[in-house]
């Protein structure tokens, strides 16, 4: 197996070494080719999983999505259990400083609502306040 590069705005962002080799074909081989992909950043709840393994898989999952839409995937952010969503508010600045297309997550449960009744789910609080849309990559 190889790890492949996707050049993001900032540089290159490292994919898992979970892809296979060859699944990356051509991808990182030529910057001028990768400055006309759109820039997409991932999600991950890891509170939706069940354990560290469906989170590599969602993590390559994510990976793999972005390689086969020809999408230039800069960095996953994970929200472990128990840290009070760090990693969404770090997605949230992310957002706003690199401007990313779409925030790829594995499904919409992972932007679910916000914890209180009535608040905004995450998919909202995204999409309304920063402009990025939410895609799902499904199973």
């Amino acid at each position: 197996m190889t790890t492949s590069t996707v050049y993001g705005r900032r540089g290159p962002a490292l994919l898992p070494s979970v892809i296979a080799a060859g699944a990356a074909d051509d991808v990182g081989e030529d910057p001028a080719d990768d400055a006309t992909r759109l820039f997409v950043l991932g999600y991950v709840d890891a509170a939706q999983l069940p354990d560290e393994a469906a989170l590599a898989d969602a993590r390559a999952r994510l990976s793999q999505y972005a390689i086969a839409g020809r999408l230039q995937l800069g960095s996953i952010y994970v929200d472990q259990r128990g840290h009070g969503g760090s990693m969404f508010r770090a997605l949230l600045a992310s957002i706003e400083r690199y401007n990313p297309a779409h925030v790829l997550v594995p499904s919409l449960d992972h932007v679910a609502p916000l914890g209180r009744p009535g608040a905004d789910s995450k998919q909202q609080h995204i999409e309304t306040r920063t402009g990025a849309t939410i895609r799902p990559v499904g199973t």
